[in-house]
């Protein structure tokens, strides 16, 4: 009698030690997905970030010589926007410091 009692308590012992070597390993699985859904974010965030110049295919991030003004959502909005005649947006280009600066050049006749 001892020794199944004895057995049996060393099945419970060895399935208890099993299952946390289980949980632990699905822990640092887990762990592993979320760091990479948070480079992953990090990454597309980054992204979300980078504009590119219509004008010469530079890109960058924001305007860094030429303040823009205004905001949408959070996000400053860079460029500039073509109005029709009857004061409705048209187009819009993102462009970067130097292309602004001479189209400023340009517009100044200088």
């Amino acid at each position: 009698m001892k020794i199944i009692i004895f057995i049996i308590i060393a099945c419970t012992l060895f399935v208890a030690w099993s299952l946390c070597i289980v949980g632990a390993s699905a822990d640092e699985q887990l762990e592993m997905i979320y760091v990479k859904d948070l480079e992953r974010k990090e990454q597309r965030e980054k992204l979300s970030r980078v504009i590119q110049c219509d004008r010469c295919g530079k890109t960058y991030e924001k305007n860094e010589r030429y303040q823009t003004r205004g905001s949408v959502e959070g996000s400053v909005l860079s460029g500039i926007t073509t109005i029709t005649g009857m004061g409705l947006r048209d187009e819009s280009y993102d462009l970067c410091d130097e292309c602004i600066g001479e189209l400023l050049d340009w517009l100044r006749n200088e």
